[in-house]
């Protein structure tokens, strides 16, 4: 089916809103821009991107912005959740125009939809339905790539001089220093979704739990979480245990894989938490390489 204009419209009629991928945080731009960065970096890059519009005065371009990406990942739908404005000078625009200038410098197809003030909320705040993923479809014209109202004159340049990407860092905490697995599996997934890094990060850890012991099962179930650490690392029993430690010491050391599970790994598994503090973030990760060096090799 087509929309005006004669473009395609996307296959929202079967599409489930539980299958929809969140990245960003709604009017923070950073962590938007980090995850577009991440999105069209990919070794398989999006199918093609769509730029979701509320114009709240269509005439004077004051409007605000988020992003979908098609078919990234095993995601038939990544939303790049709203941090861009337009229509008046300051970092909203300034960010859009970036964002704009990364899609088209990888060559990814990119539409336009205008949608209306509740729809758009919908979907920025992760509350969309069946029945509104209906009602979203392709109207508008593509977008072109270098709208005044849009791309900043200095963006355009680094552009056409082939300058943009060294330009444009990406900020990134430091993994070269961790474990490789560790660093090679969060490294990836940092800058788009830090709550689904720190995630990684601890079933790293369970994984290497698991590698290290000859039975790390229970009546022929894999043991995950805290029945895992108990059988491994025990104070008196664990098959991980170095009994020549203190018991002082040993016990500190259940404790610290417990309390780690127990207060970062569990919450994060069993509920969305959005993460904003970069640094705490990394010193989470950080935590899960101490754990992964505490083990006996």
């Amino acid at each position: 089916m087509t929309g005006a204009g004669g473009l395609v419209r996307p296959p929202w009629d079967s599409l489930d809103p539980d299958a929809v991928q969140y990245l960003g945080t709604p009017y923070d731009l950073n962590p938007c821009l980090l995850a577009i960065d991440t999105i069209v970096n990919s070794v398989r890059p999006p199918q093609r991107a769509s730029l979701v519009t509320w114009a709240k005065d269509r005439p004077r371009h004051l409007e605000k912005h988020l992003f979908l990406f098609w078919g990234w990942r095993e995601a038939p739908l990544t939303v790049v959740q709203s941090g861009f404005t337009s229509g008046y000078g300051g970092e909203g625009p300034r960010a859009l125009s970036m964002a704009l200038c990364m899609v088209f410098d990888k060559a990814i197809p990119l539409s336009q939809l205008y949608v209306n003030e509740r729809l758009f909320n919908a979907v920025n705040r992760q509350r969309t339905t069946e029945k509104m993923l209906e009602e979203l479809y392709v109207q508008g014209d593509p977008v072109e790539p270098w709208a005044p109202h849009y791309v900043l004159v200095d963006h355009k340049r680094t552009i056409d001089e082939r300058t943009f990407w060294p330009k444009w860092h990406t900020p990134s905490p430091v993994f070269d220093f961790l474990d490789p697995e560790l660093a090679e599996r969060c490294g990836a997934l940092y800058s788009a979704n830090m709550q689904a890094a720190i995630r990684e990060a601890y079933l790293v850890v369970e994984e290497r739990l698991r590698s290290l012991m000859s039975d790390p099962s229970d009546d022929g179930h894999v043991l995950t979480g805290h029945r895992l650490i108990v059988k491994a690392l025990q104070t008196e029993s664990g098959e991980l245990t170095d009994k020549s430690l203190p018991h002082s010491e040993r016990e500190g050391l259940f404790l610290m894989f417990k309390g780690a599970y127990m207060n970062v790994r569990n919450s994060r598994a069993h509920r969305s938490i959005e993460e904003k503090d970069q640094q705490r973030a990394i010193e989470l990760i950080y935590l899960a390489d101490l754990l992964l060096r505490l083990l006996p090799r």
